[in-house]
């Protein structure tokens, strides 16, 4: 994982004047106004103000809020390099403008077709772009070849990622427990939620609180009924369910950009900077993480679905071969994670087993305490969830 960037040990408190007040909607925006006077600046990433912006993102929005006024942990670089810039010691230039498009917005779908079809049909549109770029480098390629039609405007930089950088997603039930269970880890950045990026999916469109999205929220993406049979393991038949979840995954594109893909349960412990030193060993390969061997014989070890994870290669084989396995398999009767496995061993990617991903009651135990694994399942409250989490945390 990337050193924390830790501040000078007289760091000054940073507030804005009482009568200059950034020009920062409480939301999330991830946009900044031109600046009215000064030159604007892209900063150094090596620079001073850059190490300022990188310890107030990280540490600073959390343990002093009301240093960062209108600030959350999602707020965009320049945003908190107007802040830093508005303060008494001005310890950032003014930012340029920018806006990363949001869903609902010309430039998105812009931006998105670019990411589906336009980098595959005509590579040669996006100089310097590749199919597993970022979102704002894509963006960034369309404003500077459109200035002139104004197709999209500048996007904000892209945050830092730890490496390897993790794309974590659920799969939520209106009129159950999980949606509360993911809006409590959400307001304290946790969970799937303190992966580089992430993804809720659900049978309808649920707010679950402020965060990167349209309107400064987070909002899940439908994917239609999740009702499901009786496996023959006696769990739930939800085969069906998550191949539409990894369609839509598939559909969204910003796992291309990442190196581990991770699928989690709502009631999951996930500690992603633990998962990170597990994963980072074996980045690369197409690979998948068996990390349950409750049983001996055939189908043992296994990859337990309440943490599954896999290399970008792998998820990029599976969209390959999917309806290979859709029509080659007897899935039909299997839960998710026994025809998931199954599925890529079908395809011929690779696995390795790590009981220490993942601390499971269902399969062999889960101690919060143990210091040692990536995941603790299951918790099905925040009151649970959370004193889980603190345990492993402290």
């Amino acid at each position: 994982a990337a050193p924390r960037v830790t501040p000078p040990p007289a760091a000054p408190r940073v507030t804005p004047p009482a009568k200059a007040t950034p020009t920062i909607s409480k939301a999330v925006t991830n946009s900044v106004p031109a600046a009215e006077t000064e030159t604007c600046q892209i900063i150094n990433p090596k620079s001073e103000c850059a190490e300022k912006i990188k310890w107030a993102m990280s540490d600073g929005i959390q343990a002093q809020p009301a240093w960062y006024p209108g600030l959350t942990r999602w707020s965009s670089i320049e945003e908190f390099q107007g802040v830093l810039h508005k303060g008494p010691q001005k310890l950032c230039p003014p930012p340029c403008p920018c806006h990363t498009a949001v869903k609902g917005e010309p430039c998105h779908d812009k931006v998105m077709w670019a990411m589906k079809d336009g980098i595959y049909a005509h590579p040669d549109w996006y100089p310097g772009v590749d199919k597993f770029a970022r979102f704002e480098a894509f963006q960034q390629s369309l404003h500077l070849q459109h200035k002139t039609s104004k197709m999209c405007p500048a996007p904000c930089q892209a945050r830092e990622w730890t490496s390897p950088s993790l794309f974590c997603f659920s799969v939520v039930r209106t009129g159950s427990y999980e949606p509360d269970l993911m809006k409590a880890q959400l307001a304290k950045s946790a969970g799937i939620f303190a992966c580089d990026e992430f993804m809720v999916l659900s049978d309808s469109v649920l707010n679950l609180g402020p965060g990167p999205g349209p309107g400064g929220t987070v909002q899940t993406v439908p994917i239609g009924s999740l009702q499901v049979g009786i496996s023959k393991d006696g769990t739930a038949a939800n085969t069906e369910v998550f191949m539409r979840a990894w369609t839509a995954v598939h559909e969204d594109f910003r796992y291309r950009a990442h190196e581990w893909i991770i699928k989690a349960d709502p009631d999951s412990v996930v500690l992603p900077d633990r998962l990170r030193s597990k994963l980072a060993p074996h980045t690369g390969p197409p690979l998948y993480v068996k990390n349950c061997a409750k049983n001996q014989g055939p189908g043992w070890p296994m990859m337990f679905g309440s943490l599954e994870a896999l290399s970008r290669a792998a998820v990029e084989a599976y969209f390959t071969g999917a309806e290979r396995c859709k029509n080659e398999l007897g899935w039909q009767s299997w839960g998710e994670d026994v025809f998931m496995g199954t599925c890529l061993d079908h395809l011929g990617v690779g696995n390795f087993f790590d009981v220490s991903i993942s601390g499971d009651n269902v399969c062999t135990g889960a101690n919060c305490a143990d210091g040692w694994h990536g995941n603790y399942h299951p918790f099905k409250n925040p009151g649970a969830w959370f004193a889980c989490w603190g345990q492993a945390t402290r």
